[in-house]
């Protein structure tokens, strides 16, 4: 088999990419980006909640020190041919560099009979990931910034030779987008509504959600924090969205959280039984502060934000003042 052309032609990264799934066609192996998520991993632009198709779109990380999607922390690469160089460069949305790392003399993706695949080139090896902070410990981005990796491949063809490395060299690049998103999607307490059906003694809560950027799920749980559902929720960006959901087989004291795709969680508690040392006869509900909701321990802090009463549950009602 013979290549006919210009050797610099030919793509250095594979075509193949994590979000192709199962059906990923790729010569090596295919390329992935990791999020940090807990003591696991994530995928960017994936919804870590509910399974989604990937979106561009959904290139989200929150550098806020949690430990989930802070940034991305291992990339590997199919490597189709060996390369000079290797860049990998941060910037933000006015073209500022915010960082830069590069990895010399990347070698072609081989089969290794050990591991049963052929290698990619892991990010890893070349440095620490990015984690969006200035020297002094602040970070360098803020809540909605869009930021930009670009990884730069050039080959070992006589072209660096000046020992400059610039876009009439480049040989091959990826481009990735990512919005960063440190804020948490809101529940709006004072616009809850329950619905009471006495003929099927059916109970439904609805309310509204909104997010400064997107939602990836509202996720209601027990106060054990296991999950009875995940429930996808489509918004615009600071734009107000009905949720309904029934109630009628929950705990009589359970949790709502209303999660976005950095992982940016808002905890609320719903009481139907009187729970707390408030009305048996009365419906409750007070904002909640937690860690994530798959991820870790659940803890309540003092500093609630307010309790709201809803004085009679036998039909739709709304109330807006705090007891």
């Amino acid at each position: 088999m013979g290549f006919y052309g210009n050797w610099s032609d030919s793509k250095v990264f594979d075509i193949g990419w994590y979000y192709e799934g199962q059906d990923v066609l790729c010569n090596r192996y295919p390329n992935v980006l990791f999020t940090n998520y807990g003591s696991s991993y994530s995928n960017l632009g994936l919804n870590p909640y509910v399974a989604e198709a990937y979106d561009p779109a959904h290139n989200v990380l929150s550098p806020n020190g949690d430990g989930y999607l802070d940034m991305i922390n291992e990339i590997y690469l199919g490597m189709m041919r060996a390369a000079e160089l290797v860049d990998f460069t941060w910037t933000d949305e006015a073209g500022n560099q915010l960082f830069y790392e590069w990895y010399p003399y990347a070698r072609k993706s081989f089969y290794m009979n050990g591991y049963g695949i052929c290698m990619p080139l892991a990010y890893s090896n070349a440095c620490a990931p990015y984690d969006f902070k200035n020297p002094d410990g602040s970070y360098a981005v803020a809540n909605n910034d869009r930021v930009t990796l670009t990884i730069d491949a050039f080959l070992d063809d006589g072209e660096l030779d000046d020992g400059i490395a610039d876009e009439a060299d480049l040989d091959d690049r990826v481009e990735v987008p990512v919005i960063i998103d440190t804020e948490a999607p809101k529940l709006y307490t004072d616009e809850i509504a329950y619905l009471y059906n006495p003929y099927t003694d059916g109970r439904r809560l609805e309310f509204y959600v909104s997010d400064n950027y997107d939602i990836a799920a509202v996720v209601p749980m027990t106060e054990a924090g296991v999950a009875y559902e995940y429930i996808p929720v489509d918004v615009k960006p600071g734009e107000k969205t009905l949720v309904s959901i029934d109630v009628s087989k929950y705990d009589a004291t359970f949790r709502i959280a209303v999660c976005d795709y950095g992982c940016n969680e808002s905890y609320y508690e719903i009481s139907f039984a009187g729970a707390n040392n408030v009305s048996f006869d009365s419906f409750y509900a007070y904002r909640r502060y937690s860690s994530p909701v798959i991820g870790g321990y659940l803890y309540t802090t003092d500093g609630l934000n307010g309790w709201y009463s809803f004085e009679d549950a036998s039909e739709m009602l709304q109330h807006t003042l705090p007891v």
